[in-house]
C-alpha cells in the first residue's frame, strides 16, 4: 500500500459481493484492482491469494503470478463477469491514479 501511494495512486476497498457493476470501469483514473480470495487445494482451504488485475489500451489482463503470463479478460463486460463469479469473501481494492 504504501509503494501504491508514493507511486501517486490512491487505494480504496470495494465490496466484492457488490461486484464490478457497482464500479466505474470507464472511469480515466482507474489503474486496476488488487484481489485477495482463499485458496482451496485438495478440498481444503489452504490459505490465502494474491492477484492484480490491469487495464491496458482498454483491455484487462489477470496478472496472476500463478499463471505463466497476463492473461486478457477484455473489456468491461467481460471484467464484469470476471468479478461477478468472485467467491465471498475476497477482498477487492480499487486503485485509482492520482492526477494534479
Amino acid at each position: 500500500m504504501k509503494v501504491l501511494h508514493t507511486r501517486g495512486a490512491e487505494i480504496s476497498f470495494c465490496n466484492a459481493s457488490v461486484g464490478a457493476n457497482a464500479i466505474d470501469l470507464d472511469d480515466p483514473k482507474l489503474i486496476g484492482f488488487i484481489l485477495n480470495f482463499q485458496v482451496r487445494r485438495f478440498g481444503l482451504y489452504t490459505g490465502r491469494h494474491w492477484i492484480a488485475i490491469r487495464k491496458i489500451q482498454n483491455i484487462w489482463y489477470n496478472l496472476d503470478s500463478e499463471i505463466p503470463g497476463p492473461l486478457s479478460i477484455g473489456g468491461n463486460e467481460q471484467l464484469r463477469v470476471f468479478m461477478s463469479q468472485l467467491q465471498h469473501g475476497t477482498e477487492v481494492i480499487r486503485i485509482l491514479r492520482i492526477t494534479e
